[in-house]
């Protein structure tokens, strides 16, 4: 994972879910120093769905309830290959 990253929020089984739960948002940063007490990262997301009972703030959600869906590209761009991120053509 990484920053720009698109994500959907999710839970392992047998867990609780986050009120996020389902959701999409955008990864915009890390917190390298703020680890859970078991030692999984946490990262700063966005979530971008309109149902989210925080809005547009960020959030800092452990990555284990993250899911990658594209990592830092445009799923539609990645689907026809014609834009990366170095703005080059494939």
């Amino acid at each position: 994972m990484q920053t720009g990253d698109l994500i959907k929020v999710e839970s392992k089984t047998e867990s609780l879910r986050p009120p996020w739960y389902g959701m999409m948002g955008i990864i915009i940063g890390s917190e390298p120093a703020t680890t859970h007490h078991d030692g999984v990262p946490l990262w700063e997301v966005v979530v971008t769905d309109s149902r989210c009972p925080v809005g547009l703030r960020s959030l800092l959600i452990r990555e284990s309830y993250l899911r990658v869906l594209s990592n830092g590209k445009s799923p539609r761009l990645q689907q026809k290959n014609t834009v990366t991120e170095s703005n080059t053509v494939g």
